[in-house]
């Protein structure tokens, strides 16, 4: 019981209108390339787009679920160009999945927190 009222009280915590997020968020589709572990233990590496970008973080659409804790690589290229030979600022993003949110259809919103990059 004390656990179910815990979880409450942490979602709504989450949820009760006061930004917590220290850095701004960009909601662009830039490619990216993935790779990590998948739930089930086998490694993936998928090209997708980012829902948003940080400083601090991404949040990515994955056809797999990943547990929380999971560690991530992300290249991200910054550019909206369709055509993978243009010329992009990239970075590479090391970190770990910090939410994993199934969503309606199917796949799995992560939100992945860096903890190293280098910009290439």
């Amino acid at each position: 019981m004390l656990h179910i009222l815990r979880e409450r009280r942490e979602k709504m915590a989450v949820f009760s209108g006061a930004e917590r997020r220290q850095h701004a968020r960009l909601y662009v589709p830039f490619p990216v390339l993935m790779r990590g572990v998948e739930a089930s233990g086998a490694t993936f590496r998928i090209h997708t787009v980012l829902d948003d970008f940080s400083g601090g973080g991404l949040r990515v659409q994955l056809p797999w679920r990943v547990e929380p804790g999971t560690k991530l690589f992300a290249e991200v290229r910054m550019t909206t160009a369709t055509d993978p030979a243009a010329s992009a600022p990239c970075v590479a993003v090391l970190g770990e999945a910090r939410r994993v949110e199934p969503q309606p259809d199917g796949r799995y919103g992560v939100g992945m927190q860096f903890t190293q990059h280098r910009f290439l």
